[in-house]
């Protein structure tokens, strides 16, 4: 295996999010959401809540079945990339600099996303909330399509600075006053590290939102990219008699140099 130094985090690599999701009291589901038919009207992708970007958006949230190589309709196994993410036109010079235009992009490999459990409705291989790299954003030669895949930031040149995405239920569910021992239940696939991760937030307003821990201990979603994660987070019982909305933020931000070894990564 050989190792090559590169001016950003990670290679694109998988993240984030919820094939199911369900509020439940007891037996009682107040709300159920598998997003087998696209965007639900009442959910908004990529808001500016927790002063997420809605502009830089070379990742963004999107509903779709984008299983990477294991997808049985459009299997992709690898992406162009190079140190400025294939010389994006918002940085002009930079081309000229590096010999892009010359060069052109190299492949980074992808790896495969398991197929669901058989509990989600639709599966094994339905569609749901997760983050993308944005084939539309300003780049002389993204990939083709969505994938189950994120871009980290560039480090040294500017063309993608570090950004947040969210994504929320915007339409409320109303929690009755007697409801006690309430849970919010979803499944969750994400690679990830120290500086790229998913959060999941919940409000009662709909613009103050509180970030919640997973059944695992923790309040980052990442580092489980090879099975789906049965995630069941008990909420404050507070939210009895309120409206009830939820949120799911992916963190992408700098670290430090990092080396990327050139099989498939995670």
């Amino acid at each position: 295996m050989t190792m090559r130094k590169r001016p950003y985090l990670c290679s694109m690599r998988i993240h984030i999010l919820p094939g199911l999701l369900a509020i439940i009291w007891a037996q009682t589901i107040f709300y159920h959401e598998d997003f087998n038919n696209g965007v639900p009207p009442d959910w908004s992708l990529n808001t500016s809540d927790l002063g997420s970007t809605t502009t830089l958006l070379y990742n963004r949230w999107v509903v779709s079945a984008d299983y990477n190589g294991n997808d049985v309709d459009n299997p992709i196994s690898s992406v162009p990339a190079d140190v400025s993410y294939c010389c994006a036109t918002t940085c002009p010079g930079i081309c000229q600099f590096l010999g892009c235009a010359a060069n052109g992009c190299m492949s980074v490999t992808i790896p495969d996303i398991p197929n669901q459990p058989a509990a989600i409705t639709g599966g094994p291989q339905s569609a749901f909330l997760h983050v993308s790299y944005n084939p539309a954003y300003d780049n002389v030669c993204p990939p083709a399509t969505t994938t189950f895949s994120y871009l980290a930031p560039t480090q040294i040149f500017p063309c993608y600075p570090a950004a947040n995405i969210f994504a929320k239920k915007s339409q409320p569910v109303a929690i009755p006053a007697t409801a006690t021992n309430i849970k919010l239940s979803f499944f969750w696939l994400a690679g990830g590290g120290t500086n790229a991760y998913g959060e999941v937030y919940y409000s009662t307003n709909g613009t103050t939102w509180t970030r919640l821990t997973s059944r695992n201990g923790s309040q980052q979603l990442r580092n489980n990219k090879d099975s789906w994660y049965a995630d069941t987070i008990s909420l404050p019982a507070a939210v009895a008699g309120q409206n009830l909305y939820i949120g799911f933020r992916f963190v992408n931000q700098c670290g430090g140099w990092s080396w990327r070894p050139t099989h498939r990564g995670g």
